[in-house]
């Protein structure tokens, strides 16, 4: 980059002569030269300093004026010394009107002289440095393209007079093993079992020798990857050069910051300078009305007024020229964003493509899920971490249609995060692990984002174009039908209607992420944000809190709604994932709550089934009134079941007389045989939970496992509690045998 000429500031206005003044313009003409931004800061301050010695000579005048006042009533008596006085003012404003003219024409032709030269060699500058830039570009891209060709034509006519060359011994190796086969068959065909052995001793002998070829072969093979080797060193060389570009890009980038301060520096000095000339021009105003008789040194002072406008023009121009650099400057900045390839982005523009894209997978999953179902029985279970917890309802009702398109657009936000919404895009065929290129440009994150998201931009433009990464949007659909393949069959005309608009809406949202992988920031998508990035009131998708609730559930939802702190505000699932454009949130995305009406309805219906099912109070034990002992306290619509030898079905623990005395008979048949039971009951319980619990976790390694191959990032793993419990993600959730009570049943029920 040029240097930068800077406009010399102005001379002194305080001069002795004429003479002297045009001593120092030819000096300042001939002494032209480069000077920095700080000269240019101090030759305004110098001008503001030389305005302020104005208004000072001003406030001189004014004292002189009221001098001349006083000494007014003294010389009335004398005619002849008042004019002689009046002559003396008349020569000497004449004579400062002549000086101050001498120095405006100077000044005026020192400036232009300065600005013609100024722009002359900025504008030689800068067509040198452009003709220097782009001849060395072309030159370095034409002699690396002739070296990469010529190293690519060398090494296949080597590789081919290889395979030729082995392929020949090859050939002639097999022609002699036959030769000396047939040979030995003939002279060895009375003698079996000697010609057998021997036969076995040539096979052996061929085959070490077959082995030693091989043994070559593997070598030219590591020769082969050492040659890979060396390419992927030129490779970085390659990238050190550019990463060489890339920084004199970010230098640019700071002067230009660097010109704009300078300019709003300068727009604030015309400012004060413009304030200054008001303050003269009310001052002039008022010396012309204290005294009449004067008017001839108020022309002075205007003719000094015209002169800091002149001045004050001057620096309006430099002030422009200044502007015109920071033009100059943002536009090759601009210009070197498009040759690297990045895209200028309106965050307003990619927040309504992403809501109708969230709008398009919502009405997908609402027209395909909120409905009924033939076997509403059937659950997903094949789900991820995030979502284990979810709630499902086995079930036609209402909430349990609207829950079941919850999770089919919970299911789409997981894969349009994992597997669409990614920083980048790495071919399976490259070889490069996505975890190691993820780790490295974080790292470059946090002291070269330009650079980094500079690497996210090359690897967009360059993937764009791959099949693996066209197919990635089938793909994803595929694996979508999948999961949902208990609810909807992919083979149905339904399914395959489901999967044909889900393969559209996955390629739009892809084409709206690869734009944003161009951009100037990082472009990033949010599933499990912090609690504080959810608010139930703004985030909630509005159609599942639509739902007509009953009084008793309108009062569970107004609860619910009453709760205060994050864990109101923590989602069940996230709809959509929120997306963030550098360190501002384009679209907010949307999630499903617990106070939202489904949910609570929901969760209504799965606890009365839940007691619907169980059926059974556990004994309590009272005290008699007759006696004051505790007697157990017995229901006859809760029986407890039984196969023989226990109690019979109907029957009673305890007898209603015997309690009433006070006296309990004691039947320890029956006891045992319910304790027995119990205990039985207990271990099945405890044995199944403990299957369940295992099953979990054997789910979630998997999952992490697939995260891990699959570039996702690792995923919080669920743990077991010693209630029961599963922790998911840092939440404490529930099994869902956490409200039900055990019955006491037999081994057929």
């Amino acid at each position: 980059m040029g240097s930068i000429v800077a406009i010399p500031p102005p001379p002194s206005a305080a001069v002795a002569s004429p003479g002297a003044n045009v001593a120092s313009a030819a000096a300042n003409q001939n002494a032209l030269k480069p000077r920095s931004l700080k000269a240019i800061l101090q030759s305004i301050i110098t001008t503001v300093d030389e305005v302020r010695g104005r208004q000072n000579e001003l406030d001189d005048v004014d004292e002189m004026l009221l001098e001349i006042s006083e000494l007014k009533g003294h010389l009335e008596a004398s005619n002849a010394e008042f004019t002689a006085l009046r002559e003396h003012m008349t020569r000497e404003v004449t004579t400062y009107k002549e000086k101050k003219d001498k120095e405006l024409k100077t000044f005026k032709e020192t400036k232009e002289k300065e600005l013609q030269n100024f722009k002359t060699s900025k504008t030689n500058e800068i067509d040198t440095y452009k003709a220097r830039k782009d001849l060395e570009v072309k030159t370095f891209r034409t002699t690396k393209e002739q070296e990469l060709e010529a190293y690519k034509a060398t090494r296949t006519k080597e590789l081919e007079d290889i395979r030729a060359s082995k392929t020949k011994e090859i050939e002639e190796l097999n022609q002699a093993r036959l030769k000396d086969r047939e040979e030995f068959a003939a002279s060895r065909a009375q003698e079996i079992e000697d010609a057998v052995a021997a036969a076995r001793r040539e096979f052996t002998e061929s085959h070490q020798h077959t082995e030693e070829e091989m043994d070559k072969l593997r070598t030219e093979r590591d020769t082969a990857v050492f040659t890979k080797e060396s390419l992927m060193a030129a490779f970085e060389n390659r990238y050190a050069q550019w990463d060489i570009d890339t920084r004199n890009h970010a230098r640019d980038q700071a002067r230009v910051k660097q010109l704009e301060e300078e300019l709003k520096n300068a727009t604030d000095t015309m400012s004060k300078l413009s304030s200054s000339l008001t303050q003269l021009t009310s001052d002039h105003e008022k010396c012309a009305s204290k005294d009449r008789e004067f008017a001839n040194n108020a022309k002075g002072l205007s003719s000094e007024v015209a002169a800091l406008m002149v001045k004050s023009n001057l620096k309006a121009k430099e002030a422009s020229e200044y502007k015109k650099q920071a033009t100059e400057y943002k536009k090759r900045y601009e210009k070197s964003h498009s040759r690297l390839g990045m895209l200028t982005l309106d965050t307003k523009d990619i927040a309504d493509k992403f809501r109708d894209l969230d709008n398009s997978f919502h009405d997908l999953a609402w027209n395909f899920f909120s409905r009924e179902l033939p076997t509403p029985t059937i659950k997903l279970t094949d789900l991820p971490g995030s979502l284990w917890s979810f709630p499902q309802v086995q079930s036609n009702s209402k909430a349990a249609q609207y829950l079941r398109s919850a999770l089919a657009e919970a299911l789409i936000s997981y894969k349009l995060s994992t597997c669409i919404f990614r920083q980048f895009y790495i071919p399976e065929a490259s070889h490069v692990g996505f975890e190691s290129m993820r780790k490295i440009l974080e790292w470059m994150d946090q002291e070269h984002a330009d650079q980094a998201q500079a690497i996210r931009c090359q690897l967009a433009i360059v993937s764009d174009k791959l099949p693996d990464v066209a197919y990635l949007p089938t793909a994803t659909a595929t694996e979508l039908c999948n999961l949902l393949q208990p609810w909807l069959n992919p083979d149905s005309e339904a399914g395959k209607s489901f999967k044909e608009g889900l393969t559209l809406l996955m390629q739009r949202a892809m084409a709206i992420w690869q734009q944003m992988q161009r951009g100037s920031q990082l472009a990033r998508a949010m599933v499990d944000s912090p609690e504080q990035r959810w608010l139930a009131a703004e985030d909630a998708r509005e159609r599942y809190s639509s739902l007509t609730l009953d009084e008793n559930l309108q009062k569970q939802q107004a609860a619910a709604m009453a709760l205060a702190g994050p864990e109101f505000d923590r989602p069940i699932a996230v709809l959509f994932p929120q997306i963030h454009f550098g360190n501002e949130i384009c679209f907010s995305g949307h999630a499903l709550f617990q106070s939202q009406a489904c949910v609570v309805a929901a969760r209504a219906e799965r606890n009365a089934t839940t007691t619907a099912a169980v059926g059974f109070m556990p004994r309590r034990r009272t005290i008699d009134a007759s006696s004051g002992q505790r007697r157990p306290l017995t229901s006859s619509s809760n029986p407890v079941p039984s196969t023989g030898g226990g109690i019979p079905p109907g029957a009673q623990l305890e007898p209603t007389g015997s309690a009433a005395s006070g006296v309990r008979p004691a039947r320890p048949s029956s006891r045992q045989a319910v304790q027995s039971r119990i205990s039985g009951f207990s271990h099945d319980v405890m044995k199944k939970l403990s299957g369940f619990c295992q099953k979990k976790s054997n789910r979630s390694s998997r999952a992490h496992s697939i995260a891990n191959d699959s570039g996702i990032g690792t995923p919080v793993q669920d743990s077991t509690t010693d209630d029961g419990s599963l922790i998911q993600n840092g939440r404490l959730g529930r099994l869902q045998t956490r409200s039900m009570t055990l019955p006491i049943t037999s081994t057929a029920a």
